[in-house]
Protein backbone atom coordinates (compact mmCIF):
# COMPACT_ATOMS: atom_id res chain seq x y z
CA UNK A 1 0.00 0.00 0.00
CA UNK A 2 0.83 3.62 -0.42
CA UNK A 3 0.68 6.53 1.94
CA UNK A 4 1.80 9.96 1.38
CA UNK A 5 1.92 12.10 4.65
CA UNK A 6 1.20 15.23 6.00
CA UNK A 7 4.07 18.04 5.02
CA UNK A 8 5.15 20.30 7.74
CA UNK A 9 7.80 23.12 6.68
CA UNK A 10 9.75 25.16 9.27
CA UNK A 11 13.13 27.43 8.63
CA UNK A 12 15.42 24.34 9.38
CA UNK A 13 13.24 21.63 9.35
CA UNK A 14 11.40 19.74 6.90
CA UNK A 15 8.44 17.47 8.07
CA UNK A 16 6.36 14.43 7.39
CA UNK A 17 3.61 13.08 10.06
CA UNK A 18 1.01 9.91 9.40
CA UNK A 19 -2.09 9.97 10.98
CA UNK A 20 -2.72 6.32 12.20
CA UNK A 21 -1.66 3.35 10.18
CA UNK A 22 -3.88 0.66 11.12
CA UNK A 23 -3.01 -2.91 11.04
CA UNK A 24 0.87 -2.58 9.25
CA UNK A 25 2.02 -5.68 8.21
CA UNK A 26 5.73 -5.03 6.87
CA UNK A 27 7.51 -1.50 5.73
CA UNK A 28 8.47 -2.33 2.22
CA UNK A 29 10.33 1.09 1.16
CA UNK A 30 10.12 4.85 1.02
CA UNK A 31 9.75 7.58 -1.29
CA UNK A 32 10.84 11.07 -1.95
CA UNK A 33 9.82 13.70 -4.51
CA UNK A 34 10.75 16.64 -5.34
CA UNK A 35 14.09 17.31 -3.92
CA UNK A 36 16.59 20.11 -3.89
CA UNK A 37 19.68 21.06 -1.84
CA UNK A 38 21.17 19.53 0.41
CA UNK A 39 20.45 18.55 4.43
CA UNK A 40 22.30 17.70 7.20
CA UNK A 41 20.29 15.09 8.47
CA UNK A 42 17.30 12.82 7.43
CA UNK A 43 15.57 10.78 10.90
CA UNK A 44 12.79 8.80 11.81
CA UNK A 45 10.63 7.79 14.58
CA UNK A 46 7.49 5.64 15.09
CA UNK A 47 4.39 5.10 17.92
CA UNK A 48 2.69 2.75 18.64
CA UNK A 49 -0.24 4.83 20.28
CA UNK A 50 1.33 8.94 19.47
CA UNK A 51 2.40 8.92 23.49
CA UNK A 52 5.27 7.07 23.55
CA UNK A 53 7.83 7.80 20.64
CA UNK A 54 11.09 5.74 19.50
CA UNK A 55 14.31 7.83 19.86
CA UNK A 56 15.42 9.38 16.32
CA UNK A 57 17.39 6.94 13.60
CA UNK A 58 18.67 7.67 10.69
CA UNK A 59 16.63 7.72 8.04
CA UNK A 60 17.75 4.58 5.40
CA UNK A 61 15.57 1.83 3.62
CA UNK A 62 17.74 -0.52 5.21
CA UNK A 63 16.50 1.12 8.94
CA UNK A 64 13.04 1.99 8.11
CA UNK A 65 12.29 -1.61 6.76
CA UNK A 66 13.59 -3.53 9.90
CA UNK A 67 10.75 -2.06 11.92
CA UNK A 68 9.57 -4.80 13.89
CA UNK A 69 5.32 -4.70 14.42
CA UNK A 70 4.27 -7.56 16.58
CA UNK A 71 0.35 -7.08 15.42
CA UNK A 72 0.38 -3.55 16.63
CA UNK A 73 -3.18 -2.50 15.57
CA UNK A 74 -2.07 1.16 15.04
CA UNK A 75 1.22 2.80 13.59
CA UNK A 76 2.38 6.06 13.63
CA UNK A 77 5.49 7.53 11.94
CA UNK A 78 7.64 10.75 12.34
CA UNK A 79 10.08 11.88 9.38
CA UNK A 80 12.16 15.21 9.86
CA UNK A 81 14.70 16.45 7.12
CA UNK A 82 17.02 19.23 8.61
CA UNK A 83 18.67 21.67 6.96
CA UNK A 84 21.00 24.83 7.51
CA UNK A 85 18.37 27.51 6.29
CA UNK A 86 15.06 27.64 4.40
CA UNK A 87 17.12 27.74 1.22
CA UNK A 88 19.67 25.40 1.27
CA UNK A 89 17.19 22.55 0.85
CA UNK A 90 13.57 21.44 0.30
CA UNK A 91 11.44 18.05 -0.26
CA UNK A 92 7.63 18.36 -1.46
CA UNK A 93 6.01 15.13 -0.85
CA UNK A 94 7.13 11.49 0.86
CA UNK A 95 5.21 8.29 0.45
CA UNK A 96 5.44 5.20 2.19
CA UNK A 97 5.13 2.00 1.05
CA UNK A 98 4.08 -0.93 3.31
CA UNK A 99 2.21 -4.44 3.35
CA UNK A 100 -1.35 -4.33 5.28
CA UNK A 101 -4.23 -6.44 5.45
CA UNK A 102 -6.46 -3.25 5.65
CA UNK A 103 -6.69 -1.02 3.00
CA UNK A 104 -6.11 2.91 5.07
CA UNK A 105 -8.92 5.71 4.54
CA UNK A 106 -8.35 8.75 1.77
CA UNK A 107 -7.73 11.93 3.73
CA UNK A 108 -10.23 14.46 2.25
CA UNK A 109 -7.80 17.29 0.69
CA UNK A 110 -8.41 20.47 2.75
CA UNK A 111 -9.80 23.65 0.95
CA UNK A 112 -8.23 26.41 0.96
CA UNK A 113 -10.29 28.77 -0.88
CA UNK A 114 -12.79 30.83 1.21
CA UNK A 115 -16.42 31.72 -0.17
CA UNK A 116 -17.07 34.89 -0.30
CA UNK A 117 -21.00 34.28 -0.37
CA UNK A 118 -20.78 33.68 2.91
CA UNK A 119 -19.46 37.14 4.42
CA UNK A 120 -22.52 39.38 5.34
CA UNK A 121 -24.35 37.81 2.86
CA UNK A 122 -23.18 39.55 -0.05
CA UNK A 123 -22.46 38.65 -3.50
CA UNK A 124 -18.66 38.86 -4.89
CA UNK A 125 -19.89 41.63 -6.90
CA UNK A 126 -20.25 43.47 -3.76
CA UNK A 127 -16.50 42.79 -2.78
CA UNK A 128 -15.02 44.11 -6.07
CA UNK A 129 -16.54 47.12 -5.50
CA UNK A 130 -14.06 49.69 -4.26
CA UNK A 131 -16.34 51.76 -2.31
CA UNK A 132 -17.24 49.02 -0.28
CA UNK A 133 -13.67 48.26 0.96
CA UNK A 134 -12.73 49.57 4.59
CA UNK A 135 -9.52 47.86 4.43
CA UNK A 136 -5.63 49.88 3.38
CA UNK A 137 -6.09 51.52 0.15
CA UNK A 138 -4.15 50.28 -2.54
CA UNK A 139 -2.41 52.58 -6.11
CA UNK A 140 -3.24 55.91 -3.99
CA UNK A 141 -1.68 58.91 -5.05
CA UNK A 142 -1.18 61.39 -2.88
CA UNK A 143 -2.08 65.20 -4.48
CA UNK A 144 -2.42 67.63 -1.67
CA UNK A 145 1.36 67.72 -0.59
CA UNK A 146 1.93 70.90 -1.84
CA UNK A 147 5.63 71.48 -1.43
CA UNK A 148 7.04 69.52 -3.74
CA UNK A 149 8.84 66.82 -0.33
CA UNK A 150 9.22 63.33 -1.28
CA UNK A 151 9.76 62.17 2.02
CA UNK A 152 7.66 62.43 5.09
CA UNK A 153 5.71 61.00 7.67
CA UNK A 154 1.41 60.56 8.01
CA UNK A 155 -0.48 63.52 9.94
CA UNK A 156 -3.98 62.90 9.70
CA UNK A 157 -7.16 61.77 7.44
CA UNK A 158 -10.22 63.17 6.57
CA UNK A 159 -12.89 60.94 5.32
CA UNK A 160 -16.29 62.77 3.66
CA UNK A 161 -19.08 61.33 1.73
CA UNK A 162 -16.77 62.13 -1.05
CA UNK A 163 -13.80 59.84 0.18
CA UNK A 164 -10.64 60.21 2.02
CA UNK A 165 -7.75 62.49 2.03
CA UNK A 166 -4.65 61.60 3.78
CA UNK A 167 -2.23 64.23 4.83
CA UNK A 168 1.10 63.93 5.42
CA UNK A 169 4.06 66.16 7.77
CA UNK A 170 7.71 66.57 5.43
CA UNK A 171 10.78 65.43 6.85
CA UNK A 172 13.81 67.84 6.09
CA UNK A 173 17.37 67.61 7.51
CA UNK A 174 18.82 70.25 9.38
CA UNK A 175 22.44 71.25 9.97
CA UNK A 176 24.28 67.92 9.35
CA UNK A 177 21.26 66.03 9.33
CA UNK A 178 20.48 63.73 5.80
CA UNK A 179 16.81 62.31 5.37
CA UNK A 180 16.89 59.19 3.00
CA UNK A 181 14.44 56.62 2.02
CA UNK A 182 15.40 52.99 1.31
CA UNK A 183 13.18 51.62 -1.34
CA UNK A 184 11.53 49.50 1.08
CA UNK A 185 10.19 52.59 2.44
CA UNK A 186 12.26 52.84 5.69
CA UNK A 187 13.09 56.63 6.46
CA UNK A 188 16.67 56.68 7.72
CA UNK A 189 18.38 60.30 9.42
CA UNK A 190 21.70 60.41 9.44
CA UNK A 191 24.53 62.76 10.66
CA UNK A 192 26.73 63.98 8.05
CA UNK A 193 30.30 63.33 9.70
CA UNK A 194 31.51 66.67 7.69
CA UNK A 195 29.01 69.15 9.58
CA UNK A 196 27.13 70.01 12.03
CA UNK A 197 27.82 72.67 14.55
CA UNK A 198 31.77 73.85 14.48
CA UNK A 199 33.40 75.11 17.52
CA UNK A 200 36.14 77.40 17.61
CA UNK A 201 38.67 78.87 20.06
CA UNK A 202 41.93 80.29 19.32
CA UNK A 203 43.71 79.25 22.39
CA UNK A 204 45.79 75.81 22.56
CA UNK A 205 44.52 73.44 24.48
CA UNK A 206 45.52 72.48 27.82
CA UNK A 207 45.64 68.50 28.09
CA UNK A 208 46.54 65.85 25.51
CA UNK A 209 43.06 64.15 24.50
CA UNK A 210 43.85 61.55 22.34
CA UNK A 211 45.08 62.84 18.94
CA UNK A 212 45.05 66.22 19.84
CA UNK A 213 48.42 67.18 22.02
CA UNK A 214 48.69 69.63 24.73
CA UNK A 215 49.72 73.14 23.05
CA UNK A 216 48.20 71.97 19.55
CA UNK A 217 46.05 74.81 18.36
CA UNK A 218 43.04 72.58 17.40
CA UNK A 219 40.34 74.43 17.87
CA UNK A 220 41.52 78.01 15.83
CA UNK A 221 39.19 78.09 12.41
CA UNK A 222 36.34 75.89 13.96
CA UNK A 223 36.05 72.21 14.44
CA UNK A 224 32.64 69.81 14.23
CA UNK A 225 31.88 67.28 16.77
CA UNK A 226 33.03 64.76 14.19
CA UNK A 227 36.01 66.32 13.12
CA UNK A 228 37.16 66.47 17.10
CA UNK A 229 35.66 62.44 17.17
CA UNK A 230 38.12 61.55 14.51
CA UNK A 231 41.08 63.61 15.77
CA UNK A 232 40.58 61.70 18.98
CA UNK A 233 39.82 58.78 18.70
CA UNK A 234 42.11 58.19 15.13
CA UNK A 235 45.16 60.03 14.84
CA UNK A 236 46.47 60.89 11.86
CA UNK A 237 49.36 58.25 11.84
CA UNK A 238 52.53 57.93 9.46
CA UNK A 239 54.25 54.80 8.24
CA UNK A 240 57.80 54.12 9.11
CA UNK A 241 59.93 53.73 5.84
CA UNK A 242 62.57 51.62 5.41
CA UNK A 243 65.17 51.64 2.69
CA UNK A 244 65.75 48.76 0.54
CA UNK A 245 68.82 46.75 1.32
CA UNK A 246 70.83 43.80 0.07
CA UNK A 247 72.57 40.56 1.58
CA UNK A 248 75.61 38.92 0.20
CA UNK A 249 77.19 35.46 1.15
CA UNK A 250 79.51 32.72 0.34
CA UNK A 251 78.92 28.67 1.28
CA UNK A 252 83.28 28.33 2.21
CA UNK A 253 85.47 28.92 5.24
CA UNK A 254 86.96 31.88 5.73
CA UNK A 255 90.26 30.28 5.81
CA UNK A 256 91.51 28.18 2.84
CA UNK A 257 94.77 26.51 2.32
CA UNK A 258 96.63 28.04 -0.86
CA UNK A 259 96.64 26.47 -4.42
CA UNK A 260 93.53 24.11 -3.46
CA UNK A 261 91.09 24.69 -5.73
CA UNK A 262 87.38 25.21 -4.70
CA UNK A 263 83.82 25.55 -5.39
CA UNK A 264 82.21 28.79 -4.23
CA UNK A 265 78.18 29.98 -4.62
CA UNK A 266 77.23 33.34 -3.81
CA UNK A 267 74.20 34.82 -2.78
CA UNK A 268 72.71 37.78 -3.44
CA UNK A 269 69.24 38.33 -1.84
CA UNK A 270 67.42 41.97 -2.50
CA UNK A 271 65.64 43.45 0.40
CA UNK A 272 63.27 45.81 -1.27
CA UNK A 273 62.08 47.48 2.33
CA UNK A 274 59.10 48.78 3.31
CA UNK A 275 56.49 51.01 4.02
CA UNK A 276 55.02 50.09 7.62
CA UNK A 277 51.70 50.20 8.09
CA UNK A 278 51.07 50.19 3.98
CA UNK A 279 48.04 52.50 4.40
CA UNK A 280 46.92 53.35 1.55
CA UNK A 281 49.73 52.89 -0.76
CA UNK A 282 49.69 50.63 -3.76
CA UNK A 283 52.67 48.69 -2.34
CA UNK A 284 54.28 47.41 1.21
CA UNK A 285 57.57 47.90 -0.69
CA UNK A 286 59.72 51.24 -0.31
CA UNK A 287 61.89 50.16 -3.44
CA UNK A 288 60.10 48.59 -6.74
CA UNK A 289 61.80 45.70 -8.12
CA UNK A 290 65.00 44.82 -8.56
CA UNK A 291 66.33 44.66 -12.34
CA UNK A 292 70.37 43.92 -12.29
CA UNK A 293 72.62 42.95 -9.47
CA UNK A 294 76.13 43.69 -10.23
CA UNK A 295 79.39 41.72 -8.84
CA UNK A 296 83.20 41.84 -8.98
CA UNK A 297 85.67 39.56 -7.85
CA UNK A 298 88.01 36.98 -8.95
CA UNK A 299 86.42 34.98 -11.85
CA UNK A 300 82.95 36.86 -10.87
CA UNK A 301 83.12 40.27 -12.78
CA UNK A 302 79.42 40.49 -14.43
CA UNK A 303 76.37 42.07 -13.77
CA UNK A 304 73.42 40.25 -14.71
CA UNK A 305 70.51 42.37 -15.97
CA UNK A 306 66.73 42.24 -16.69
CA UNK A 307 65.37 41.74 -13.57
CA UNK A 308 67.23 38.70 -12.33
CA UNK A 309 65.95 36.00 -9.77
CA UNK A 310 65.52 37.25 -6.26
CA UNK A 311 67.89 35.81 -4.37
CA UNK A 312 69.90 35.04 -7.35
CA UNK A 313 73.19 32.87 -7.18
CA UNK A 314 76.43 32.67 -9.23
CA UNK A 315 78.92 29.69 -9.32
CA UNK A 316 82.66 30.00 -9.62
CA UNK A 317 85.61 27.60 -9.58
CA UNK A 318 88.49 29.41 -7.84
CA UNK A 319 92.25 28.38 -6.83
CA UNK A 320 93.29 29.88 -3.90
CA UNK A 321 95.90 32.26 -3.69
CA UNK A 322 98.12 33.98 -0.74
CA UNK A 323 96.17 36.59 1.55
CA UNK A 324 92.72 38.12 1.14
CA UNK A 325 90.42 37.33 -1.51
CA UNK A 326 87.77 39.34 -2.08
CA UNK A 327 84.37 39.88 -4.01
CA UNK A 328 81.59 42.77 -3.86
CA UNK A 329 78.00 42.91 -4.48
CA UNK A 330 74.96 45.43 -4.57
CA UNK A 331 71.44 45.22 -6.46
CA UNK A 332 69.98 47.85 -8.79
CA UNK A 333 65.99 48.80 -8.29
CA UNK A 334 63.23 50.63 -9.37
CA UNK A 335 61.85 53.36 -8.21
CA UNK A 336 59.15 52.72 -5.18
CA UNK A 337 55.75 54.13 -4.81
CA UNK A 338 53.91 57.08 -3.14
CA UNK A 339 53.31 56.51 0.72
CA UNK A 340 50.17 58.26 2.44
CA UNK A 341 49.45 58.60 5.64
CA UNK A 342 46.41 57.30 7.66
CA UNK A 343 44.29 59.66 6.84
CA UNK A 344 44.87 58.90 2.88
CA UNK A 345 47.43 62.35 2.27
CA UNK A 346 50.41 62.10 0.79
CA UNK A 347 53.23 61.13 2.92
CA UNK A 348 57.30 61.91 2.15
CA UNK A 349 58.18 61.09 -1.33
CA UNK A 350 58.23 57.76 -3.22
CA UNK A 351 61.52 56.32 -3.41
CA UNK A 352 63.95 57.36 -6.74
CA UNK A 353 65.26 54.57 -8.63
CA UNK A 354 68.84 53.61 -6.94
CA UNK A 355 71.16 50.91 -5.79
CA UNK A 356 71.89 49.34 -2.30
CA UNK A 357 75.02 49.55 -0.47
CA UNK A 358 77.68 47.62 -1.88
CA UNK A 359 78.64 44.47 0.52
CA UNK A 360 81.43 41.81 0.42
CA UNK A 361 82.89 38.57 1.43
CA UNK A 362 86.33 37.65 1.44
CA UNK A 363 88.66 34.39 2.24
CA UNK A 364 91.98 34.27 3.15
CA UNK A 365 94.67 32.00 1.89
CA UNK A 366 97.43 30.55 3.83
CA UNK A 367 99.40 27.47 4.62
CA UNK A 368 99.25 25.32 7.76
CA UNK A 369 101.93 25.27 10.99
CA UNK A 370 103.00 21.69 12.02
CA UNK A 371 104.10 20.55 15.14
CA UNK A 372 105.01 17.39 17.25
CA UNK A 373 101.52 17.69 18.80
CA UNK A 374 100.76 13.87 18.13
CA UNK A 375 104.49 12.05 18.23
CA UNK A 376 107.39 12.77 19.13
CA UNK A 377 108.70 12.13 16.00
CA UNK A 378 105.85 13.42 13.18
CA UNK A 379 105.16 16.96 12.80
CA UNK A 380 101.24 16.80 12.54
CA UNK A 381 99.42 19.76 10.21
CA UNK A 382 97.24 21.93 12.75
CA UNK A 383 94.18 23.57 12.02
CA UNK A 384 94.22 26.93 9.39
CA UNK A 385 95.16 30.08 11.42
CA UNK A 386 95.48 33.42 9.67
CA UNK A 387 98.64 34.83 8.26
CA UNK A 388 97.31 38.30 8.60
CA UNK A 389 95.88 38.77 12.47
CA UNK A 390 96.86 35.06 13.87
CA UNK A 391 97.83 35.37 17.15
CA UNK A 392 98.30 33.62 20.70
CA UNK A 393 98.43 30.77 19.05
CA UNK A 394 98.06 27.47 21.20
CA UNK A 395 99.61 24.26 20.89
CA UNK A 396 100.31 21.38 23.41
CA UNK A 397 103.47 19.72 22.68
CA UNK A 398 103.89 15.86 23.11
CA UNK A 399 106.67 14.86 25.85
CA UNK A 400 110.34 14.08 24.85
CA UNK A 401 111.54 10.71 25.22
CA UNK A 402 114.59 10.56 27.88
CA UNK A 403 116.93 8.90 26.06
CA UNK A 404 116.97 9.54 21.96
CA UNK A 405 117.43 12.88 19.72
CA UNK A 406 113.90 13.76 19.22
CA UNK A 407 112.83 17.09 20.72
CA UNK A 408 109.74 19.12 21.08
CA UNK A 409 109.25 21.31 17.46
CA UNK A 410 106.92 23.30 15.62
CA UNK A 411 107.04 24.57 11.51
CA UNK A 412 106.29 27.89 10.50
CA UNK A 413 105.67 29.01 6.71
CA UNK A 414 108.49 31.65 5.61
CA UNK A 415 105.93 33.39 3.65
CA UNK A 416 104.20 34.38 7.21
CA UNK A 417 107.53 35.29 9.02
CA UNK A 418 108.29 37.33 6.20
CA UNK A 419 105.35 40.06 7.13
CA UNK A 420 105.03 38.78 10.84
CA UNK A 421 107.93 37.26 12.51
CA UNK A 422 107.91 35.35 15.81
CA UNK A 423 108.34 37.50 19.06
CA UNK A 424 108.54 35.20 21.47
CA UNK A 425 107.22 31.60 23.06
CA UNK A 426 105.74 31.56 26.08
CA UNK A 427 104.99 28.14 28.38
CA UNK A 428 101.85 27.53 30.63
CA UNK A 429 103.18 26.94 34.53
CA UNK A 430 100.40 24.60 35.95
CA UNK A 431 102.16 25.85 39.53
CA UNK A 432 101.97 29.07 39.02
CA UNK A 433 98.77 28.86 36.41
CA UNK A 434 100.31 31.68 34.67
CA UNK A 435 102.09 31.89 31.08
CA UNK A 436 106.01 32.02 31.12
CA UNK A 437 108.47 33.00 29.04
CA UNK A 438 112.03 30.76 29.59
CA UNK A 439 114.63 32.81 30.35
CA UNK A 440 111.97 36.02 32.03
CA UNK A 441 111.72 37.60 28.48
CA UNK A 442 110.46 37.50 25.00
CA UNK A 443 113.91 37.46 23.43
CA UNK A 444 115.46 34.73 26.00
CA UNK A 445 112.57 32.40 25.08
CA UNK A 446 113.45 32.27 21.43
CA UNK A 447 116.77 31.57 22.70
CA UNK A 448 115.54 28.22 23.95
CA UNK A 449 114.57 27.37 20.15
CA UNK A 450 116.90 26.20 17.08
CA UNK A 451 116.03 26.83 13.63
CA UNK A 452 116.49 25.59 11.03
CA UNK A 453 115.35 24.67 7.45
CA UNK A 454 112.48 22.95 6.01
CA UNK A 455 109.71 22.06 3.18
CA UNK A 456 106.05 20.92 3.60
CA UNK A 457 104.44 19.55 0.20
CA UNK A 458 101.10 21.67 -0.37
CA UNK A 459 99.62 21.94 -3.61
CA UNK A 460 103.75 22.03 -4.42
CA UNK A 461 107.08 22.00 -2.33
CA UNK A 462 106.18 24.88 0.41
CA UNK A 463 109.53 26.84 2.63
CA UNK A 464 109.22 26.75 6.21
CA UNK A 465 111.60 27.83 9.73
CA UNK A 466 111.45 24.64 11.93
CA UNK A 467 111.65 25.29 15.61
CA UNK A 468 113.21 22.91 18.41
CA UNK A 469 113.58 22.50 21.75
CA UNK A 470 117.28 22.57 22.79
CA UNK A 471 117.92 22.79 26.38
CA UNK A 472 119.61 19.43 27.58
CA UNK A 473 117.22 18.48 30.06
CA UNK A 474 114.13 16.83 28.03
CA UNK A 475 111.07 17.89 29.46
CA UNK A 476 107.23 16.73 29.30
CA UNK A 477 104.14 17.26 27.45
CA UNK A 478 103.88 21.11 27.40
CA UNK A 479 101.24 23.91 26.65
CA UNK A 480 103.22 26.54 24.25
CA UNK A 481 101.48 29.96 22.94
CA UNK A 482 103.44 31.52 19.93
CA UNK A 483 103.50 35.01 19.74
CA UNK A 484 103.88 37.33 16.48
CA UNK A 485 104.31 40.59 15.53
Amino acid sequence: MQFQLTRYEYVKTIEFKTGPLQNVDAIRYFKEEDITGTFTKKEFRYSWDDSMWTNWNTLTQQNLTAIVFRDQPTFYLHVKYTRKGIGTGNILRWYLFYDSSVTPPIPTPTDASIDAWTLRGEGPEYYLDRANHTGAYVDLNVSNVVDGSTIGVYSHRVDTSLGTEFFFKRLDGGSGITVTESSSGIITLVSDASGGSSYENPDPVDETVGGISNGDSFFVGGKTFAETMEAIFYPRSYPVLTAPSSTFTENVAYLQTIGDSISIQFTSTLNRGSINPQYSASSPYRSGDGNAVTYAGPGLNTTIPSYPINPNIQSISHTVTQGVQSWTNYWSYDAGVQPYDSKGDIYNSPLSAGNTSTDSVSLEGVYPLFATTASIDTLTEQPLVSMITGNNIQMTLVAEPPFGTDRQKFDIPNAWLASRPLVSVQFYSEFESAWKFEGGTEATSLSYWTTSSTTHVINGIVDYTRYSYNPEVKQGAVLYRLNFS
